[in-house]
């Protein structure tokens, strides 16, 4: 539901979308309503047969409290991140849930492949 329509235009996903005989909607607990509405409307119109589940999926840490008030660098999962059209993921998901002081924008340190790939995909 962070990315609403993706489930229609990107290849295998939308083929699943389509033929799937239940399709979950994950992540329901960290995005807008209105995404979650929209793949519901998306799954009706062109998989009406599917069953379809919302579900949450909760972002945990081991230690809140070495993230309160702290600056933080995230690590995320890259495809999300690089080509994937997302600009956060669970790590500043976790900042926000456990209340980081802020979050360094770590792309001024990138190097080697990290650098090229985020430059090809940015």
């Amino acid at each position: 539901p962070h990315r609403p329509g993706h489930e229609l235009s990107y290849y295998p996903g939308d083929c699943n979308f389509r033929a799937a005989d239940i399709i979950v909607i994950n992540k329901a607990n960290t995005a807008e309503a209105k995404n979650v509405e929209m793949i519901k409307t998306n799954a009706k119109k062109v998989n009406p047969k599917a069953k379809v589940f919302v579900c949450d999926s909760e972002v945990t840490v081991d230690d809140p409290k070495v993230i309160k008030g702290k600056k933080i660098i995230c690590v995320d999962d890259g495809p999300t991140l690089t080509h994937g059209e997302m600009t956060y993921g669970a790590g500043k998901v976790a900042a926000d849930k456990y209340e980081a002081k802020e979050i360094i924008d770590p792309r001024p340190f990138f190097l080697g492949t990290i650098k090229s790939t985020y430059e090809k995909y940015s």
